[in-house]
């Protein structure tokens, strides 16, 4: 169940030098249609977002970061999708959520 879980993750690594206040503005596109996505900090629940299937930009503040490493996760609420099931490509990968360009401010 782990690994199955861990597909239908994403996670970001940022890096601060300093504690301060910041805000991910991240691209994201859903497979194959719309998908409620949680955002966490550090396994902290900050959030919930509805991603599309078309590449949008998003916009996560985070609060505080502390300085150093910390861990964004973004986690599909709906299980991953086969993607040869939709493409009829016959591709065995199961896909939920991809992740584009992403800044951090």
């Amino acid at each position: 169940a782990h690994a199955h879980r861990e597909r239908q993750q994403a996670h970001v690594t940022v890096v601060a030098p300093e504690p301060a206040d910041a805000v991910l503005e991240i691209e994201l596109r859903s497979f194959p249609a719309q998908r409620r996505v949680s955002w966490l900090l550090d396994g902290r629940p900050l959030g919930v977002l509805e991603a599309t299937a078309d590449w949008r930009r998003y916009t996560l503040p985070l609060g505080r970061l502390r300085a150093g490493e910390s861990t964004v996760t973004l986690g599909c609420v709906s299980p991953a999708t086969v993607a040869g099931d939709i493409l009829g490509n016959g591709d065995p990968r199961l896909l939920a959520l991809a992740v584009g360009d992403w800044t951090l401010d």
